[in-house]
């Protein structure tokens, strides 16, 4: 629990904008660590007050944020919430106000004195601990219950009015602890007042964070809330937070003119995530329109009116090396982007200064077109939303009104602006290759986040097909994601480039290993250390993937993986037999092909119909059922009457030699096939009878959202082009969403 605490919230001080010298008043710590491992992560340096009311948890979690924040100023408040007294105790109008799992304490803590709630809350975890719980909370009347849950909501209700912070976190997920002993009144409780402290403050998670928190089984568990406008205008007039994470000498200073209206349209922003950031609230669509176009809207100036254009401003271009010579095109660095403010980037904004290919290629040009910049956002948006991995997320779209070439059709298209969210994630392996940076890196992290990465990317199948140290984070997130693709199969696709293995989908673990030798070399790690953990990870990340498409909670994986015994083994089942293909000859780019592959099984079609299947048939007949949903017909005819395809490069010769089924191996490969899934319908009966399954509509519903069929990269350029040309008409429809539902 703790790594995904951690990095919870870590992802959300991120999103509620908590700067790394904000002003912090964290309340009711205990003895736990949890928010300040999260605030290391992110080199806090500002300042934190602990409300703490035990004296003992107050000493000990005091010396821990010490140490785990040296660059902060930690202050202890051993008082209780009611009893703090804004401007004295803490400062009043904090940045933020934050709490990790307080809630259902606080509603113990009225129903026994404090001499027993001092000698509870210092158990350690254990059975005794345990034991004392449940004995405590039984001791208590259902009415005592009802009217101490009012006096908790009313506590934090008059300590917001009193403190006035500008932002409010609290956490009250369910303790996985109490949950396998079957005491449940604690979690109940501290959800009640959650509820009630959200009621009175008119707190609701917007997007992207509840996707994450429905994805991680906390929905409902946390809340955020603004109370205070955050200024846009402002925040796109600071210094780029990237220069204290990276080194300054990353950066360098480039001139932005400010666009005037007849310039620009813009024609998508990211609602849900302004809301998140607290930079909108109750606006029109106009006037959104209006604050994004005028923090926004600009464009480099060229040398002939550097001194001449009105309402200038300084934007950062950034430094980048690939020793590789694959992540950067021939550039020195990014030749089309810049940061600006705070926690912005914006793609398209005209050729910098490290643009070495020739203007007239797509490199060298400094700009970026519509149908390209709306398909990256729309992607961007759906890994957001569904994966862990993410990526950073776009703000806005701006159309512009010049017209630039695109190497896929003969007509020119509107070039664009894509404005990226930073906060981080736009923090490079290739940045680190040209200076030593600022943040602390920890390369056992950034392994076990790749390899996580790599296994989520191939059981969801999204496909990204380039891999350097250009184009993802440190952090763990895909960057560029211009080309990424959703694909319809787990066989062989491969990007625009056929040359590298590592670009071929199910194969991107090479791609990983190659990064991970550089940044090895660089931090000086042992690169044979970390491909063992790498495999590890992945393997273990697999499992846990697999058993989300078959419609498992989150909540009982780790419980599964360690007690049904053949779960790993499917799951590398499942792999091995995904990548599998028919020796039909086919296009395996997917840049401008509709092809859907070649792939011989369709897990997908399968898992989506596993209820249905386990419901209405058993033995045989349930085999049969399944096959009908699993094996892809049409392909396996070609596996009969096609020799294995002659390979074109040395690439192609492998994924010939290890995925194509020919007719002599196609019953070896069948008799995979019925084994995969003997073994999975064991699985699934096992699971049922622990109860782990999801019930009827819910385990229907769980399967169709895990395995749903999504545009792939050729798909979504059509989706948006016919929009665009239904909108360039007078047709002003909305902006496609299939994904961003």
């Amino acid at each position: 629990m703790d790594n995904t605490l951690t990095q919870t919230w870590n992802y959300m001080l991120n999103m509620a904008g908590i700067a790394h010298d904000a002003v912090i008043i964290e309340v009711a710590p205990g003895y736990k660590s949890k928010i300040g491992k999260a605030l290391a992560t992110m080199d806090f340096s500002g300042e934190i007050f602990l409300v703490e009311p035990n004296p003992d948890a107050a000493r000990v979690v005091h010396a821990s944020y010490v140490e785990l924040l040296p660059l902060a100023r930690v202050n202890i408040v051993t008082k209780r919430l009611s009893d703090v007294i804004a401007g004295v105790d803490v400062p009043k109008y904090a940045d933020a106000l934050i709490a990790n799992h307080p809630l259902d304490d606080m509603v113990l803590s009225k129903n026994i004195s404090m001499e027993k709630a001092k000698t509870f809350f210092s158990l350690n975890s254990g059975q005794k601990r345990i034991s004392k719980t449940r004995e405590l909370w039984e001791g208590i009347p259902s009415t005592r219950l009802g009217k101490s849950v009012r006096l908790v909501t009313e506590e934090w209700v008059c300590a917001l009015s009193e403190l006035q912070p500008k932002t409010l976190v609290i956490a009250q997920y369910k303790s996985n602890t109490l949950q396998e002993n079957h005491i449940y009144t604690p979690d109940i409780m501290g959800k009640r007042v959650l509820d009630g402290i959200a009621t009175q403050v008119n707190a609701t998670l917007n997007e992207p964070c509840m996707s994450y928190f429905e994805r991680h089984e906390y929905a409902g568990r946390w809340l955020m809330k603004h109370f205070v406008r955050r200024d846009l205008l402002s925040d796109t007039q600071k210094m780029p937070d990237a220069m204290r994470r990276l080194n300054r000498r990353i950066f360098v200073k480039e001139t932005a003119r400010k666009m005037s209206q007849d310039e620009y349209n813009v024609i998508y922003t990211n609602n849900s995530l302004l809301k998140s950031l607290g930079y909108i609230k109750d606006e029109t669509q106009e006037e959104i329109n209006s604050l994004i176009g005028n923090a926004f809207a600009y464009v480099l100036v060229q040398n002939k009116e550097v001194g001449k254009a009105n309402d200038q401003k300084m934007v950062y271009a950034d430094f980048q090396a690939d020793p590789t010579g694959i992540a950067l095109s021939g550039n020195k660095g990014s030749g089309r982007a810049c940061y600006m403010g705070s926690d912005f980037n914006i793609k398209g904004i005209g050729r910098t200064q490290f643009a070495m290919h020739p203007e007239d290629l797509i490199h060298g040009s400094g700009k970026l077109d519509l149908v390209t910049a709306l398909r990256e956002a729309i992607v961007t948006d759906y890994l957001c939303k569904e994966t862990d991995a993410s990526s950073a997320p776009i703000i806005a779209v701006i159309a512009l009104r010049e017209k630039i070439p695109v190497p896929w059709k003969k007509k020119l298209v509107s070039a664009a602006l894509l404005v990226r969210l930073d906060k981080g994630a736009l923090d490079r392996p290739s940045h680190l290759a040209y200076a030593k940076l600022q943040r602390p890196l920890n390369l056992d992290r950034i392994v076990r986040r790749y390899a996580r990465m790599d296994a989520e990317m191939f059981a969801k199948r999204i496909f990204h097909g380039a891999w350097s140290t250009g184009n993802i984070s440190l952090d763990g997130h895909f960057l560029d994601i211009e080309s990424v693709s959703m694909v319809s199969g787990r066989g062989p696709r491969c990007n625009i480039t056929k040359k590298y293995l590592s670009n071929y989908f199910g194969y991107e673990s090479l791609g990983a290993k190659q990064v991970i030798k550089q940044l090895s070399e660089m931090l000086g790690g042992n690169f044979e250390e970390c491909i063992r953990t790498y495999d590890e990870e992945r393997g273990s990340e697999l499992s846990k993937q697999f058993l989300q498409l078959l419609g498992i909670l989150s909540d009982n994986i780790d419980f599964i993986i360690k007690n049904i015994s053949n779960v790993q083994g499917l799951a590398l089942q499942f792999e091995f037999l995904a990548r599998k293909i028919s020796p039909r000859s086919i296009d395996f780019t997917t840049f401008g092909n509709s092809e859907k592959g070649n792939h011989l099984l369709d897990f997908s079609e399968l898992f989506r119909n596993l209820p249905e299947i386990i419901k209405n048939f058993t033995g045989e007949t349930r085999l049969m059922e399944a096959r009908k949903h699993f094996l892809r017909t049409s392909e396996l005819e070609y596996c009969m009457k096609l020799s294995k395809r002659h390979p074109t490069n040395t690439v192609e010769e492998y994924i010939v030699n290890y995925n194509v089924v020919d007719e002599g191996t196609l019953q070896e490969f069948l008799h995979e096939t019925n084994m995969f899934l003997e073994n999975l319908f064991q699985c699934i009966d096992m699971l049922s009878k622990e109860n782990l399954l999801l019930r009827n509509k819910r385990w229907e519903g769980a399967v169709a959202h895990n395995n749903k069929e999504i545009p792939s990269f050729y798909e979504l350029t059509e989706e948006i082009e016919c929009w665009l040309q239904t909108r360039s008409g007078g047709v002003k429809e909305e902006f496609p969403k299939f994904l961003l539902k």
